[in-house]
């Protein structure tokens, strides 16, 4: 997915591949407008002429599915054009003079060709979609840049963390040689492994604590980064503890 939205984007706001199969690729496109009242059928055929032109001419493929996703949601009279796509059609050849021919691009008018007109009277406008406002809400709720956004806290809360297992697991192995290089250090003597450290007691249970301290860490630290949009506040918090 990438945004193309400025000038010369051809009218593809945003672009979400669906597959990599490149020159054959399934794509989607997101076309977006913000403005001050729903959506009418004069806001959107210079779009949908884009849309036509630049497919005619093979600058890029028909998308899989064309998004409008708009603030306000869409006004009636747009709703049903969508609702009978073939209506499109017919729209989009009336309004070319007025709101396309001029307006595609700004290095030459694009006229309405006996070629052009026959593309667009057989171009299958059953791939506009309407995205309403609320779904979209609905959706980026889901994600944790919500929050930030428009409030409301967590959305659930943290979860209780794993209990560590009588084996290693591989992504502590590292955690776990430094706490034996600690052990050696202090012992002056090389401690390679658990079974050696069962012989001193107290640092054999400083060893378990430690070890449930990882996961508990660790625990936050997925939470942290399913839930919140950046690493930034756990990474601040680990800083806080190297500090002390």
């Amino acid at each position: 997915m990438y945004r193309s939205g400025s000038a010369g984007d051809k009218g593809r706001d945003i672009v979400a591949f669906v597959n990599n199969d490149s020159p054959n690729h399934v794509w989607d496109n997101y076309q977006c407008k913000h403005y001050d009242h729903p959506l009418y059928p004069s806001d959107v055929w210079l779009e949908l002429g884009k849309l036509c032109y630049y497919t005619f001419i093979k600058e890029y493929t028909i998308p899989r599915k064309y998004y409008l996703i708009s603030s306000c949601g869409l006004g009636t009279s747009l709703s049903e054009l969508i609702e009978y796509p073939t209506r499109l059609n017919a729209g989009l050849i009336s309004a070319w003079e007025d709101k396309c021919k001029r307006k595609i691009t700004n290095v030459s008018e694009v006229s309405l060709t006996n070629e052009l007109l026959e593309y667009i009277q057989k171009f299958d406008f059953s791939i506009i979609n309407h995205c309403p406002p609320q779904k979209l809400i609905e959706q980026y709720s889901s994600t944790p840049f919500y929050k930030y956004r428009f409030g409301g806290g967590l959305n659930k809360p943290r979860p209780q963390s794993e209990a560590p297992g009588p084996s290693i697991k591989p992504e502590e192995v590292r955690y776990v040689s430094q706490l034996f290089e600690a052990y050696s250090d202090h012992l002056g003597k090389k401690i390679a492994g658990v079974e050696e450290l069962k012989s001193y007691s107290s640092l054999h249970r400083h060893f378990n604590r430690q070890r449930e301290d990882y996961y508990k860490a660790e625990s936050l630290r997925r939470f942290a980064r399913d839930e919140l949009p950046y690493d930034e506040p756990f990474e601040k918090l680990q800083e806080e503890f190297i500090e002390e």
